[in-house]
Order: structure tokens, then C-alpha cells, then sequence
């Protein structure tokens, strides 16, 4: 019953990325045709659901130490995974900051995708090649989204100046450096 709880929060998880993910999409494109008042509305509808993400994942590791159990935020990397779990953000750090920096620092996101699949794909359990519930987005790929929002946060890449379009900071390179 403990493992079906946890798989459920993982599950629910999962499903909230996804969401968030066609928010971004709407948001992207609303942005793009001049919609901003529209823009605005999804990006505040964004932000809630990320809020309500928090809480889910604050209840889910609460349940895992009522269980005695790893949540899926305590995952380090592939090595400290559990079947069934999603591969963390943090494990992409590197390999997305490595791809920019084989791109010329500055690229496409899905080339950057791409080059991180490169790096890191036999590194990836067989639930992180499988698509989230839309059916169209692979949740290692998402999983990398999310990786750039934290190294975009952290001041390791650069907010998009060009739409779609990824890029490593000074303080990104100094940081691969020091810690390949």
C-alpha cells in the first residue's frame, strides 16, 4: 500500500509538469502574437499550480518518511533511484551545462535536448523514456525544462533572450569547470 501512495504522489507530480509545461506553451505563444493580458492570466495560473506542485511534493515527502521511504524528492541521480522513479532535475546540471557549452555556449533547446540525450541517455531508466500522460513529451525532456529553470534561478544560464533559445553564463562556465 506505502509503494501505490507514492506512485500515486509521482504520478499526480508527473501530471502537474505536464500541465505546467502546456502552460508555458500557451504562454509562449500568446506572448509571441502580442497577447500579453492573456499572457498574464496563464502566467498567474502557472504560478498557482507550481505553488500546488510544492505542496504535493512537501506532502509526498512527508508520506516517504511517515513510510519509511524515499520520495522522488530525495532522488539524487540514476544511482540513488528507485524503480519507477523519475531521473531528478539536479542529474541534468551538468550534462545541460556541458551541452551548451559543446553548442558554443548559446543554441536551441531542442539541440541542447538533444545533446543532453547524448550525454546522458544511457544514464536514463526505462520510466524516463516514457512520455508523460499527453503522449507527446518524454519526461527526461521535461525533466531538462525544469533543470534549466533551476540553473536559470541559480544565475548558471541566462534568462531567454531569444525565444526557445538557451545560453550559459560566465558564472555557468566557471561552475562546469569547477565541478565536471
Amino acid at each position: 500500500m506505502e509503494n501505490s501512495i507514492i506512485a500515486a504522489f509521482d504520478m499526480l507530480l508527473d501530471e502537474l509538469n505536464s500541465v505546467i509545461s502546456d502552460l508555458n506553451a500557451q504562454m509562449s505563444d500568446l506572448i509571441s502574437q502580442k497577447e500579453f493580458a492573456k499572457a498574464q492570466t496563464i502566467l498567474d495560473k502557472a504560478k498557482r499550480v507550481s505553488t500546488f506542485q510544492q505542496k504535493v511534493q512537501s506532502l509526498c515527502e512527508e508520506w516517504a518518511r511517515i513510510a519509511g521511504q524515499r520520495s522522488r524528492g530525495d532522488e539524487i541521480g540514476l544511482g540513488d533511484q528507485d524503480v519507477g522513479k523519475r531521473t531528478q532535475s539536479e542529474f541534468f546540471h551538468i550534462p545541460l551545462l556541458q551541452a551548451l557549452v559543446d553548442l558554443g555556449g548559446k543554441a536551441h533547446c531542442q539541440r541542447v535536448i538533444a545533446r543532453v540525450g547524448q550525454i546522458s541517455g544511457n544514464k536514463l531508466s526505462e520510466f524516463d523514456w516514457q512520455t508523460l500522460s499527453n503522449g507527446k513529451i518524454v519526461r527526461w525532456e521535461n525533466t531538462v525544462h525544469w533543470a534549466r529553470n533551476d540553473l536559470v534561478k541559480s544565475g548558471l544560464l541566462l534568462p531567454m533572450a531569444k525565444r526557445s533559445y538557451w545560453e550559459i553564463s560566465p558564472e555557468g562556465r566557471q561552475y562546469l569547470e569547477e565541478n565536471k
